[in-house]
């Protein structure tokens, strides 16, 4: 199951493959999501940070692309190992015809946008920076972001950062996408994400009806 997920195979398509139902895959998928992350974070607790930061947003979307949402991901700049990663529903932004914008104003009256949750996710995941500096082999460690104001403001926020023990490095998101790149170790984590998850990939019809699923399938 686990080599169907990571193949890019929804799970209508490994029900099929396995002649179960796709409820029994999304039971045994949520079941590998709970070991999953069981199993990181207990090896996160016996790490120690010896690598500085990347982190970036990772945009997808789940029911329909009227609701598109940010994964907040956070990775070893030279290990590539991910450390964090949580979920930010977006509204939906670009262009849109008159027709768009009006079913999008009906859909949204059954959803509360929470105010600056960008902002928010991403002081949750500048706490978990925290907590790993608090278990560091390094005395001084540095966070590559893009240059989101969102970013910026969060990290404002944790009073533990000073300029003895932290630097918060912005590259714009426009640099080409190159091993010499500091972003490359997350936009490669992105990479990943869009080849192997079927409900990630461009222009899929295999998208996440349910952020529960999504974030377990990722996990």
């Amino acid at each position: 199951l686990l080599l169907d997920i990571s193949s890019s195979m929804n799970d209508r398509a490994i029900a099929r493959e396995m002649e179960v139902s796709p409820g029994t895959i999304k039971n045994r998928t949520e079941r590998l999501a709970r070991q999953a992350i069981a199993f990181h974070t207990n090896n996160l607790s016996h790490n120690s940070l010896r690598e500085d930061l990347v982190a970036d947003g990772f945009e997808s979307f789940c029911v329909s692309q009227y609701f598109p949402n940010n994964l907040n991901i956070l990775v070893g700049k030279e290990s590539q190992l991910v450390y964090f990663f949580n979920y930010t529903l977006l509204r939906r932004k670009g262009r849109m015809t008159a027709a768009q914008k009006v079913e999008r104003e009906e859909l949204e009256k059954e959803v509360e946008y929470p105010k600056k949750e960008l902002e928010n996710n991403f002081k949750e995941l500048a706490l978990n920076i925290k907590k790993l500096m608090e278990n560091s082999e390094i005395p001084f460690t540095q966070l590559y972001t893009d240059e989101k104001k969102e970013y910026k403001r969060a990290l404002e926020k944790i009073v533990y950062f000073d300029e003895e023990n932290f630097k918060h490095v912005t590259i714009s998101s426009k640099k080409a996408r190159i091993k010499k790149n500091p972003l490359f170790a997350v936009n490669y984590m992105d990479r990943e994400i869009r080849k192997d998850l079927a409900n990630h990939r461009r222009e899929t019809v295999c998208h996440a009806r349910n952020v529960n699923n999504m974030m377990n399938r990722l996990a």
